[in-house]
């Protein structure tokens, strides 16, 4: 089957951390036998903006879009990056996220022509869409254009539940909703919402997956100045939702109590001065460490050598990180709201703690940093659980079969 994925946030040469998830699935997908192909659409600008200093998030961001080229190959899987004539940054990103249709129909307007041509020579069986605003709406025109068929799949718990204060964006999904042969979910949470919201028949959940941890990065022993501690192991991005100030300000409350304990924290983002903030307030400059934007196999060693993975982020959908921790062979601490939950059990898996509860976090952190025994009971029932069920090779078997039923048109 030949399969085209559009994942707006997806690996590219300058920047392969964003949706490194999208390339992994992809690859899967491709184990699974299939032809796999991506576009991923991407801010125009001019050359000359990659020579311009790369500092904070929107310059790298600026530069990262300036210098993407027309394809690159990951591993066997060929990425198109047509310009997008659009920009999810700024003070225009609020108005684009309540009335989705100022930015679909001029800018469709404008990729129309390139991008059908592009579609035409890649010959599709069916689509796989990532997020509805954006590739929902231009696999729908495609279709109308071509009658490919399409699925589409949702990362954003929030998101959707804020489609019922948003009726301009809901309509929007609607339109998209009514053309797809099935939407999925990375939870359950968000399949039941979906198929709420949209499409009763027509909902799958896909819960997310993780590679084996490479055996060298296993087989490496930690730094000396970690050997003697116990390692809290936090990635994600640095913005509300995460909660990472309150990870922090909960370390802070059992620090005391395990003097070898420390922190490490993988990421960037809006969040950070909330975060430093607590780790000054705190007393925790040698507790605490941030390791900022960090390669995928850095991130994986990180996982090797952590003794506990905590992020405790509201609505959570199912994110990839727990997967690889989980193939690490580490517990996890969770938010209780997030779809992580669907697949681990509490005290079995790890630990989970209502979200935004800063006593039960605290007290969740203490148990795993007091009890190396059963942190490791946990981990080894969280490596068995991620091995058996929830690998991207049994991601793309299950993900073949849904776009096998619309390619087939049942």
């Amino acid at each position: 089957m030949r399969v085209l994925i559009l994942a707006s946030h997806f690996p590219r040469p300058a920047n392969p951390l964003i949706g490194i998830w999208a390339l992994l699935q992809a690859q899967g997908l491709r184990r699974a036998g299939h032809d796999v192909r991506v576009i991923s659409l991407t801010p125009w600008l001019p050359a000359a903006f990659s020579r311009l200093p790369r500092q904070g998030s929107l310059g790298r961001r600026l530069g990262e879009w300036a210098s993407c080229p027309e394809r690159h190959d990951w591993d066997g899987v060929t990425a198109y990056y047509p310009r997008w004539p659009a920009y999810h940054a700024g003070p225009q990103r609020a108005l684009l996220d309540r009335v989705p249709a100022v930015e679909m129909r001029p800018c469709w307007a404008v990729v129309k022509r390139p991008l059908d041509a592009l579609v035409s020579s890649l010959a599709p069986d069916a689509i796989f869409a990532h997020q509805t605003p954006i590739n929902g709406y231009v696999a729908a025109r495609i279709r109308a254009l071509r009658g490919t068929p399409f699925v589409t799949i949702d990362h954003d718990l929030e998101g959707l539940n804020g489609l019922v204060e948003r009726p301009r964006r809901r309509a929007h999904y609607q339109a998209v909703a009514d053309a797809c042969s099935a939407m999925v979910g990375v939870s359950d949470a968000m399949s039941d919402l979906l198929s709420d919201l949209f499409a009763p028949r027509r909902v799958h959940t896909l819960h997310t997956g993780a590679d084996p941890v490479p055996e060298h990065l296993r087989a490496r022993r930690r730094p000396r100045d970690l050997e003697r501690r116990t390692i809290l192991l936090a990635v994600g991005g640095f913005y509300p939702r995460k909660n990472l100030p309150l990870l922090v300000r909960a370390f802070a409350a059992v620090a005391a109590d395990h003097p070898d304990a420390i922190l490490r924290i993988i990421g960037d983002g809006e969040d950070r001065p909330g975060v430093e903030r607590e780790i000054a307030a705190g007393g925790l400059a040698d507790r605490v460490f941030l390791l900022g934007h960090q390669a995928h196999e850095v991130v994986l060693q990180e996982m090797v050598w952590c003794d506990a993975f905590a992020l405790v982020g509201r609505a959570e959908p199912c994110a990839t990180v727990y997967m690889e921790a989980m193939a690490a062979g580490k517990p996890l601490l969770v938010a209780s709201d997030g779809g992580i939950n669907d697949v681990i059990r509490d005290g079995v898996h790890g630990l989970a703690v209502p979200p935004g509860d800063l006593p039960a976090t605290s007290a969740g952190l203490g148990t795993l940093l007091a009890d190396r025994a059963g942190r490791e009971r946990m981990g080894a029932a969280a490596q068995a659980l991620q091995q058996s069920d929830l690998t991207w090779d049994a991601n793309g078997v299950a993900l073949a079969g849904i776009l096998a039923v619309a390619a087939g048109g049942t």
